[in-house]
């Protein structure tokens, strides 16, 4: 009965694994280049992510409006809190160093930085009246600030007679764009771990 009580146990334990791999976010690489990841978990809710050069105009839907950003708090858009679980979710699970590719240490390796000393990645997140937007952003370096998030307003031009601060030329800036996927299926990994607890008592109770 020991035997079945450990067996159960483990494969419990490998059900969640699976479970929570299942969920992992999966990244977009190509020939070596890492594009954007599928599933990210922001917060509760999965989100597909893409690196890419150009405009806020030509990325963002125009970047006039706050409802062109997927992390406003239209509410209080002094709030940048879920725009920085959001980068804080890239350093967690996109721009990690793994078989794959070495994506935390050598940030030449996302795509539109070219730099090999950094990677700034801007999450755009509120208009503001200057005429710029107020972003979050990760800095993805390989030493000194390296996986820092931060905040920065007033300075990328939304309007297209204004020059960009930061085109798409510029070779250590990247624009993340995100769309939102489906919620994560949290209460699924709840209800499985009860399910093996469940089973597990059981077979204690039956043992006695």
């Amino acid at each position: 009965m020991k035997k079945k009580f450990t067996t159960a146990l483990a494969i419990g334990l490998g059900l969640l694994f699976v479970v929570n791999i299942s969920h992992a976010a999966i990244l977009d690489i190509r020939n070596g280049q890492l594009f954007g990841a599928a599933g990210v978990d922001v917060d509760g809710v999965l989100y597909d992510v893409a690196f890419r050069d150009g405009t806020p105009i030509e990325l963002y839907e125009g970047a006039d409006e706050n409802t062109d950003f997927p992390f406003t708090n239209l509410l209080n858009l002094s709030d940048s809190s879920l725009a920085v679980i959001a980068n804080q979710a890239l350093l967690d699970q996109v721009f990690i160093d793994s078989p794959l590719g070495a994506f935390d240490s050598a940030p030449n390796l996302t795509n539109g930085c070219a730099s090999l000393g950094s990677c700034y990645v801007y999450t755009p997140m509120v208009v503001n009246s200057a005429g710029g937007m107020g972003v979050v952003g990760v800095c993805n370096k390989k030493a000194g600030y390296k996986d820092v998030i931060f905040a920065a307003g007033s300075i990328f031009r939304t309007s297209d007679t204004s020059p960009l601060e930061y085109s798409p030329e510029t070779d250590d800036i990247v624009w993340a764009v995100w769309n939102k996927t489906s919620a994560v299926p949290i209460p699924g990994t709840v209800w499985l771990l009860g399910s093996c607890l469940a089973g597990l008592i059981g077979l204690r109770r039956k043992k006695k």
